[in-house]
């Protein structure tokens, strides 16, 4: 289903409100870290609140965490890879995050939530290369008006 830039705007809007109001409290990340070791599941689920931690180190710590179940061929495979897309996303790498919400689709291609985060991260990645153009475009015209200024300046100079 196609989705206009507006519609990719509210769903990323959305996205990044759902994934606010799941920021794991402290002590919840405690009680989850004291049973992590205990066997893969525990470890999943530390990894995976950690993943919307409202800190990079945290949710970087969660990224190696899922890899290393992922290598591990734990069960939860998919649930994994979300949860790294939805660590890449909060930390700005919207393509890392796209690719791996893609590779989720591939698999599962009515997995709603990664389609949300797919949908969020292409807004994402079009805002960004929007901004660079335009920064591009600002640097050009200072540029110009620069070197025609210079060349008025020669000008006059001349005179």
């Amino acid at each position: 289903m196609g989705h206009t830039r507006e519609s990719q705007a509210a769903i990323r809007a959305h996205m990044n409100d759902k994934l606010s109001l799941t920021v794991p409290d402290q002590e919840l990340l405690r009680n989850l870290e004291a049973n992590a070791a205990s066997n893969p599941d525990a470890t999943f689920a530390y990894a995976f609140a950690l993943t919307r931690s409202d800190d990079r180190k945290e949710r970087d710590y969660a990224l190696s965490m899922l890899e290393n179940l992922l290598d591990s061929e734990y069960k939860h495979q998919t649930d994994c890879v979300y949860g790294m897309a939805t660590a890449l996303y909060l930390n700005g790498k919207y393509a890392h995050a796209r690719t791996k919400c893609e590779a989720i689709l591939r698999s599962e291609p009515d997995n709603s939530n990664a389609e949300e985060l797919h949908l969020a991260c292409v807004h994402a990645q079009d805002e960004r290369k929007r901004k660079e153009d335009i920064a591009i475009g600002g640097g050009v015209a200072m540029a110009g008006v620069g070197l025609a200024l210079g060349l008025l300046g020669m000008m006059v100079r001349k005179k």
